[in-house]
């Protein structure tokens, strides 16, 4: 699965809390960053989890597993939060099929034996069967696709086809201009933390959670050096 990083700049706040650590070795200040870095990206990885499933209808399975940490060291000073780019399958959020009428014309014209038009007929037969898809991908915002069906299989069980373009509610498709019917996509776990939604209170988590803790490590690392002069 493809995945790319969620990158947040917190340089200011470590130029700025580095001052209250003069008396401490580089090597010890490095090493207070590091792990500020490495507690910070595990509260993020928490908090990503719940920012998302609290604005979207991922299912907590699907989007823990879809979250990883590459932690920081003394020598790098650099932690990755990363998450997976590849979408969700649509079945992941439970789609229904939307049950109503569906109406077949017949239309007909009768002719002379001079092959001409004399009348036209017509008739039509409603019969019940499946007239969309509904499915819930943002919190509370429930969408029916129209001429959409279940596609049920041993390998695309729940899955949606339809014709056409759509795009809403964080799930989009478009066919091959054909009027093919393809498979639609859901958005990835990457899309929902970067989106507004999630994105901004999750940057100002990181950034205040971050610079209590560096501080926090800076501190402990002072009185520890203290205690052994």
């Amino acid at each position: 699965m493809s995945s790319n990083t969620l990158r947040i700049d917190v340089s200011k706040a470590t130029k700025e809390l580095q001052k209250i650590a003069k008396d401490l070795t580089a090597a010890k200040v490095n090493q207070s960053i590091s792990r500020a870095i490495n507690h910070t990206l595990g509260k993020a990885k928490t908090s990503a989890n719940k920012m998302v499933r609290d604005a979207y209808k991922m299912p907590a399975d699907e989007v823990r597993n879809r979250i990883f940490i590459n932690q920081s060291s003394s020598s790098s000073l650099t932690g990755k939060l990363i998450a997976v780019k590849a979408p969700l399958p649509i079945s992941a959020f439970n789609p229904k099929a939307v049950i109503g009428n569906i109406v077949t014309k017949r239309v007909g014209s009768y002719r002379n034996a001079n092959n001409k038009k004399v009348a036209t007929y017509g008739s039509s037969k409603t019969r019940s069967g499946v007239v969309g898809v509904t499915v819930e991908i943002v919190k509370g915002q429930t969408k029916t696709i129209k001429s959409a069906f279940l596609a049920i299989g041993r390998t695309s069980a729940g899955s949606v086809k339809a014709a056409g373009k759509y795009a809403d509610n964080g799930f989009e498709f478009s066919d091959d201009g054909k009027g093919k019917r393809t498979t639609m996509n859901t958005k990835s776990v990457f899309w929902a933390i970067q989106s507004q939604t999630v994105g901004t209170d999750l940057t100002n988590q990181v950034r205040d959670d971050y610079r209590a803790r560096v501080q926090h490590e800076l501190v402990k690392g002072l009185k520890y050096a203290q205690k052994k002069a």
